[in-house]
């Protein structure tokens, strides 16, 4: 009986070498037996580096009050 993978599972079958499967005496084939079958839950994190650019503006007119630069706040991550 073949078992197939589910959804987000990975199925790996790890076969023995073809000439372990053989009688060292008189050559006949191994017949199959069944499998014993081994679970591990692997956890795949993807990294990534978030960079956030906040562009500054500054008054172009020549009005006589002081220069002042506008830029948003950092957002609040976590």
């Amino acid at each position: 009986m073949r078992r197939f993978a589910r959804s987000g599972e990975r199925l790996e079958q790890i076969d023995p070498p073809s000439d372990a499967c053989v009688c060292g005496r008189c050559g006949q084939p191994y017949a199959p037996n069944g499998a014993d079958e081994s679970t591990l839950i692997e956890i795949e994190v993807k990294a990534h580096k978030l960079v956030i650019r906040r562009p500054r503006w500054h008054r172009a007119c020549e009005c006589a009050h002081p220069r002042r630069t506008v830029q948003r706040l950092l957002p609040r991550i976590g």
